[in-house]
């Protein structure tokens, strides 16, 4: 069995204003290793692993099989560089991708109280660890799924601030126009106290995210622009200022040129997961 990827939507209408998407990856053992390079995004990520060990530095993160371990849980909130992720054994993973801010309409504290880094182990909840080692039992990713979802709606107390959220819908609409000073203007707050909000339910500030949404904008016009890949088109598509601009952007995030980047980027599942991988260490 190769490794298997799939995606899917929260059926729950309210999950479907907070989650992404939900993707489960499977392999056995008969699976060459692999490794590919995740680069930043947008969202706040909570992962369950399955009988596997995680090794994490700043820079990579590897997952190996390992019965010693039979759930871990993390929180992955990368917004700053690009990290190499290897998977050696069977692995048996479920990610669920939160929308921006998406994830605080769940938790009772900041999220800055629990990414402590790019990725910290997650136990957000008194009965939340009891709780994903029953549902990770069943091997039937349908009854996982509905599990899953049972349990966050059940965690679900809204999330209300005074400027964030529109602030970043302000932000998400048009990265390219978008002002940070005229932002915090139009709310009546300084820069710093924006750059301190965005810390601390967010976990960057708002210049790095801004940049993030402009790169993911990218991905997203590559494949639109399939297979001309004209990087003019994608650039200003991507609201980048010129093409230059999407250079500099590139390859403070990814380590690579657009072009690339683009030649060697795998789509996955619709475009909900992009990776580059990478040969055998």
């Amino acid at each position: 069995m190769e490794m298997q990827v799939k995606s899917y939507q929260p059926e729950a209408p309210l999950l479907q204003k907070y989650i992404e998407c939900i993707y489960t990856l499977r392999r056995d053992e008969h699976d060459e290793t692999i490794r590919y390079i995740a680069f930043p995004n947008i969202f706040a990520m909570a992962c369950l692993n399955t009988n596997s060990v995680v090794e994490a530095s700043d820079t990579k993160l590897r997952f190996a099989s390992s019965p010693l371990f039979p759930l871990q849980s993390s929180l992955i909130c990368d917004y700053e560089h690009s990290t190499v992720v290897e998977y050696e054994g069977p692995i048996d993973e479920i990610v669920i991708y939160f929308k921006p801010l998406g994830i605080s309409s769940f938790l009772d504290q900041p999220l800055k109280h629990y990414a402590k880094s790019y990725f910290t182990a997650f136990d957000p909840f008194p009965d939340y660890r009891e709780s994903m080692s029953e549902l990770v039992k069943d091997e039937d990713d349908e009854v996982r799924l509905q599990g899953l979802e049972a349990y966050w709606l059940t965690k679900y107390r809204d999330f209300e601030h005074h400027f964030l959220h529109d602030i970043l819908d302000e932000m998400l609409a048009d990265a390219g126009t978008f002002s940070i000073a005229d932002a915090a203007a139009r709310h009546g707050i300084s820069r710093t106290t924006l750059n301190k909000h965005f810390d601390l339910h967010i976990g960057t500030t708002p210049s790095q995210f801004r940049k993030i949404i402009r790169f993911r904008n990218a991905m997203r016009r590559h494949r639109q622009d399939l297979p001309d890949q004209n990087l003019t088109h994608i650039s200003h598509g991507a609201e980048y200022f010129d093409q230059s601009h999407m250079v500099k952007d590139f390859k403070a995030l990814t380590k690579y040129s657009p072009k690339a980047f683009f030649s060697r980027l795998s789509v996955i599942e619709g475009g909900n997961i992009n990776w580059v991988f990478l040969p055998p260490s």
